[in-house]
């Protein structure tokens, strides 16, 4: 598809250009060195299709061949007849250039809100809680799941920091070393208990990463948390019940010992007293 597609791009172009070479010579008899004006033509598709270095190297290629059939048709004030041309072409070099300029920006911008479409979807319909803060850990976005978990609505949290969240659980010196890594650009994943706005607690893990830009400025941090309370439920029931596995079937084999232990003493004291042994009294 992507073949096919820069395939018709490139005759578009030829294409312009060879409208432009049938105009030039069917109208110079009328327009003269004017003439030269259609090669807007060739060099607005340029600017359309194609990068502003491409667009620039391209463009003067054409002025150059538009100069030289002024050249080679004006054979007698050759000089005089080059100037409209010569003026003409730099001002189509600069307007193809920016066409390409402002197409290329106008793609990146289009190319840009659609992939930030789909981030806001993605965001808001996933049950994890995302938010993000500034370089100062003013809380900036929050998504819906961060309200139906924490219950704290845009008014609640707005201007405040993840602090609202701290549930007095984990140490000071835990949320040091916390921070600490997010501003040395560290990313920290870990559980933790936080707390509701109604004051009770859940366990959640917590992925924080810093957000740095293109000049590696430390813009602000992002958070995406999970609730393991759940979880760590399941998990505290299933080892309950190993354990309790355990339990038993240690007990069982502790009664099999004592079973074996008791045969053997009884035959020992049917052997010393000579009593034929019988198994169905035990």
């Amino acid at each position: 598809m992507s073949s096919k597609l820069e395939s018709n791009k490139l005759i578009i172009q030829v294409a312009s250009y060879v409208l432009y070479l049938f105009l030039f010579f069917a109208l110079r008899p009328v327009l003269g060195s004017i003439v030269g004006i259609f090669l807007f033509i060739p060099h607005f598709t340029l600017g359309w299709f194609n990068k502003p270095k491409i667009v620039a190297l391209l463009s003067v290629l054409m002025s150059i061949s538009n100069l030289t059939f002024i050249y080679l048709l004006y054979t007698g004030s050759w000089q005089a007849e080059l100037v409209p041309p010569l003026l003409g072409g730099v001002v189509m070099l600069v307007a193809s250039v920016l066409i390409s300029y402002s197409r290329t920006t106008s793609l990146k911008i289009k190319n840009l809100e659609g992939q930030l479409v789909a981030l806001k979807l993605g965001l808001e319909k996933t049950e994890d809680v995302v938010f993000m803060t500034d370089s100062q850990g003013v809380i900036v976005y929050t998504n819906p799941a961060f309200t139906n978990i924490y219950g704290y609505t845009e008014e609640d949290w707005k201007g405040m920091t993840p602090r609202i969240l701290k549930s007095g659980t984990q140490t000071a010196v835990f949320y040091k070393e916390f921070w600490e890594r997010l501003i040395n650009k560290k990313p920290v994943n870990v559980q933790m208990v936080n707390k509701k706005k109604d004051g009770s607690l859940i366990e959640m893990y917590v992925s924080a990463n810093p957000i740095i830009n293109e000049q590696g400025v430390l813009i602000g941090f992002m958070a995406l948390e999970r609730d393991v309370s759940k979880i760590n439920k399941v998990e505290q029931e299933l080892r309950k019940r190993t354990k309790e596995l355990e339990n038993m079937n240690q007990i069982m084999i502790d009664r099999e010992l004592k079973m074996i232990n008791l045969k053997k003493i009884n035959k020992t004291l049917s052997d010393m007293l000579k009593i034929p042994q019988n198994e169905e009294s035990i």
